[in-house]
């Protein structure tokens, strides 16, 4: 992958999962902290099943390139 899709991908994704952190947080307080536990299970979900998905995909093309 050339340096500058892989800054450009890098790039925006780290603005996309911060500006969702940085929204999470400002919904919540010291007092209330459910909003930001709830938005950090959602993104975790997200990212885990994205990567088990993206993983799957890979495995599944490289077989049937291999028979």
């Amino acid at each position: 992958m050339p340096f500058l899709r892989f800054l450009l991908a890098f790039g925006s994704s780290c603005t996309l999962y911060s500006i969702a952190v940085a929204y999470a947080g400002s919904l919540s307080s010291s007092e209330d902290i459910t909003p930001a536990i709830i938005a950090y299970l959602c993104i975790m979900t997200v990212l885990w099943s994205s990567w088990a998905l993206f993983s799957r995909k890979m495995k599944k093309e490289k077989n049937q390139s291999q028979s």
